[in-house]
């Protein structure tokens, strides 16, 4: 009978835990005016801010998801529009696949860039398995993900 309480008992918690887990909206930590302040209605993702700063050609952010993800944001200001889709080509000619491309628009539908999901070689020493790289006007921002499945999350919780 004991063991019978105690499945019945660890069943319910974990159907407890499914249904919290599964109610749970994403909500971004805004830090910054890189960062989105709305909640995102699309993922049950929450994000979390880790470890930020310069570097020498640009800006990146750390950001863990509560699935146990952790992304890599790049950030790079390119002076022009051009140089951005410049730097673009660039670290796109490492990519095994493009798994998607296409244009990127602000919230008046005016096209200000594009955005490319490729997979890269995963022992690169910038890159991880998948990434994000778009442009927008004079900026490039990319994102590495540990998979596919991950960086398309990602690109659909930020809309990108």
């Amino acid at each position: 009978m004991r063991a019978f309480a105690f499945r019945f008992l660890a069943l319910l918690v974990t159907l407890t835990s499914g249904f919290v887990a599964h109610s749970l909206r994403v909500t971004v930590i805004p830090h910054g005016e890189f960062a989105p302040t709305w909640p995102i209605e699309t993922s049950k993702r929450v994000y979390k801010r880790g470890p930020a700063g310069e570097a020498t050609t640009g800006s990146f952010i750390t950001l863990y998801s509560s699935d146990g993800m952790s992304f890599t944001k790049w950030t790079v200001e390119c002076r022009t529009p051009e140089g951005a889709r410049k730097e673009m080509q660039k670290r796109l000619s490492k990519a095994v696949r493009i798994v998607s491309r296409g244009p990127l628009f602000d919230q008046n539908g005016e096209q200000v860039g594009e955005t490319v999901v490729a997979l890269v070689p995963p022992n690169g020493a910038d890159y991880a398995a998948a990434t994000l790289i778009w442009t927008e006007k004079d900026e490039l921002c990319q994102v590495d993900g540990a998979t596919l499945g991950n960086i398309l999350e990602y690109r659909k919780d930020f809309n990108h």
